[in-house]
């Protein structure tokens, strides 16, 4: 630029010149002036003229032009303040640099914007195309316009392939078509709805879906556009199915616990009234037994308070508190007795095969209890079959880990087991029955024929035993019950203690109960056993009785179940006043997990109710002498 302007301005001073010259000549002509005089005195004046220019034309001109070279503007700048040509020449200078950053910048700033925008696009892309939803834009006519293509080949298959034009209702099943087809109806008055359906893939088979239909302004005609968002749910419909399955499950254990703690209380309640009856009955044998008559009615009513007492042993053993003859024994003798006993007591259409296929068929329990239990499942299976069919005790070691646990509602301790299984060809059951199978009194046998207790005991028995039942049913297919005890291959059997001819004794016993009736029924078998009785029914009034004279209560008799201050707690403050008092526990619940702890609080043994002179006697006797 600076060139340019340098060269225009020295061709016109030279143009001028010439022009001057030329002036000059014609006028010599005219006024016949010596030309050379004329041209020597124009010289003169251009080496005048020329520093002066240089000065006042090509200085500015230089400014500018190293200005523009170095872009330093602060020199030119003094130079725009003047209001010459050369002034104005690098106020043009100072606006062409001034835009010229702000044009760079606008560039730079540009060039940063659609660099953001690429990746911003790029991280949308990844975004929409790592989703594991399948990802459409249609038209409200159901047309897809777009999709992420990865997940939505994976979904559906090879539908959404660039070129195949394919609507939303191809990707629907049949069932659920109608629905979407509503909801690409409505969906510019509701602008956003979510729905389950069935989709398809371009192999035919549906699968449980979650879509999201969005309306969006996004056609080109701007009638707008519907993005679908739709997601495979087919394993949280599994997990839903599981743990609905579990929650019954669950909700079926602590239904049958919570019965299991009613059943208990009723059953403590209950044994404490067979107490007193049995108790009284007893009474009346040994005192008056000379009476035919009266012999007779005591011992009806002792057999029927022995029945009663059989009813109360099932709560307790559906509520897990029992008394249990715990040993060793053979589950194959046993499941033998029970064969040839269920040959002669049901009907010779039901075929009867038993496969014992364990090779540890030893366990730790009551076998007694175990007989009943597989008796009971045994006898259900038979009225399950009323034309007939097959019965099939089988036996087998299993070793259950955690993996068993995992498809069961309830915890399962690792180890070695002996499956017992019940399998029978009968009418089955439905999930109804199922979910109140185990519930006492609960029965589907008409009035008369059933108790509801039969699976509640086994129920009992088998959650005392340690171990674990299963069922599976069908209607009209049949039902198979099975039993999981744990092996104890170090169990030895061992025999029961004959039982001792009960004796009198001597000596003051302190009986404490809340129950006024067994009180009373106790005080009159351990008077009649020739003992001093002093009775109180609550513990209070047992401490104030041994303060009196710690000395002259020999043994405490206790009820463990007492409002106010329970047996232990009353065992523990009177051992406090008297260090080597003597107590029993008499209790209507089975005390296997607390019975040691009690014992090693220093009592000297528990009294299971109901229980007769005999059992009383011995109970006494032993405590007095130990």
């Amino acid at each position: 630029m600076y060139t340019r302007v340098h060269i225009s301005v020295f061709s016109r001073l030279l143009l001028i010149c010439a022009v001057l010259l030329l002036i000059f000549f014609l006028i010599s002509l005219k006024f016949k002036i010596d030309f050379y005089q004329v041209l020597t005195g124009i010289v003169v004046l251009l080496f005048i003229i020329f520093p002066v220019l240089h000065f006042f034309v090509n200085r500015p001109l230089q400014q500018i032009q190293k200005a523009l070279d170095t872009g330093d503007l602060s020199q030119i700048k003094r130079l725009a303040a003047k209001g010459n040509g050369f002034g104005q020449l690098a106020s043009l200078a100072l606006r062409f640099f001034k835009q010229r950053e702000e044009l760079l910048e606008e560039i730079s700033e540009r060039k940063k914007a659609e660099s953001a925008l690429r990746e911003s696009e790029e991280r949308y892309r990844s975004l929409v195309e790592t989703s594991p939803d399948a990802i459409m834009l249609c038209d409200l006519g159901g047309t897809v316009l777009l999709g992420n293509q990865s997940s939505s080949n994976r979904m559906f298959g090879d539908y959404t392939e660039p070129g195949t034009e394919i609507s939303i209702l191809d990707l629907v099943s049949s069932e659920s078509r109608q629905k979407v087809e509503s909801i690409l109806t409505e969906i510019k008055q509701k602008e956003r709805i979510k729905v389950e359906c069935q989709m398809k893939g371009r192999d035919g088979k549906s699968f449980p879906a979650e879509a999201h239909f969005s309306l969006v302004n996004a056609s080109n005609n701007g009638s707008g556009a519907v993005i679908c968002i739709a997601r495979d749910i087919t394993e949280r419909k599994k997990s839903e199915a599981e743990k609905m399955k579990l929650e019954e499950q669950f909700r079926a254990i602590y239904k049958m616990e919570a019965v299991g703690q009613l059943a208990g209380g009723i059953a403590h309640d209950f044994n404490n009234i067979m107490g007193a009856i049995s108790g009284y009955a007893d009474i009346i044998r040994h005192r008056y037994g000379r009476d035919p008559k009266l012999d007779k009615y005591a011992q009806m009513i002792l057999s029927a308070s022995t029945k009663a007492s059989d009813l109360t042993s099932k709560l307790l053993t559906f509520a897990r508190k029992g008394k249990l003859q715990m040993s060793s024994f053979n589950i194959h003798n046993v499941l033998g007795d029970v064969i040839e006993l269920l040959k002669h007591t049901i009907d010779k259409n039901i075929k009867i095969s038993c496969e014992l296929n364990a090779s540890d068929y030893v366990i730790m329990g009551d076998s007694a209890q175990f007989q009943s239990a597989v008796m009971n499942l045994a006898l259900n299976s038979r009225d399950a079959m009323p034309d007939g069919g097959q019965i099939v005790i089988k036996t087998e070691n299993v070793d259950l880990d955690k993996s068993f646990s995992k498809s069961h509602a309830y915890v399962v301790a690792p180890g070695y087991y002996v499956a017992v299984s019940v399998k029978d060809t009968g009418t089955g059951m439905d999930k109804k029955v199922l979910s109140h199978l185990f519930e006492p009194f609960y029965t589907t046998k008409d009035v008369g024929k059933g108790t509801g207790l039969g699976l509640a005991s086994a129920y009992g028995t088998v959650k005392s035993h340690n171990g674990y039942i299963d069922v599976e049913s069908q209607p009209g297919v049949g039902t198979t019950f099975t039993l999981y005890f744990p092996v104890n291959r170090k169990a030895r059997s061992s025999d029961k203690d004959s039982p001792r001819a009960f004796v009198h004794g001597k000596g003051h016993i302190l009986v404490v109960d809340d129950e006024v009736f067994l009180l009373d029924a106790v005080q009159e078998m351990l008077s009649w056993l020739g003992y001093k009785v002093t009775v109180c029914n609550n513990g209070n009034d047992a401490i104030e009785i041994l303060k009196r004279d710690p000395s002259d209560i020999d043994l405490v008799i206790l009820d463990i179940m007492m409002p106010g201050i329970d047996g232990r707690e009353c065992f523990r403050r009177l051992k406090e006043i008297k260090d080597d008092i003597k107590a029993l526990i008499a209790t209507g619940y089975r005390m296997d997990e607390d019975r040691q702890q009690i014992l090693n609080e220093g009592v000297i043994g528990i009294l299971q109710k109901p229980f007769v002179s005999a059992q009383l006697a011995e109970a006494v006797q032993d405590a007095l002498s130990g």
